[in-house]
């Protein structure tokens, strides 16, 4: 991609934002479309996890064995 179709490409992407968040509605259909959430607004299972998200400490063993 040249820079030019990179400025392009990112000219597009902004007016198509702009448009998109002008309506509640349209927003939700797009992240469901894409997958991104259910129809009832939870995030859908690839997007959704269990695990907290982070730094994760590792415990006392761990350390002192490093």
């Amino acid at each position: 991609m040249t820079s030019k179709e990179h400025k392009e490409y990112v000219a597009a992407l902004k007016q198509y934002s702009t448009e998109l968040l002008k309506s509640e509605s349209d927003v939700k259909s797009f992240l469901v479309d894409a997958g991104i959430h259910t129809q009832t607004g939870r995030l859908t299972k690839a997007y959704s996890s269990s695990e907290s998200i982070g730094y994760k400490r590792q415990n006392s063993k761990e350390q002192k064995n490093k």
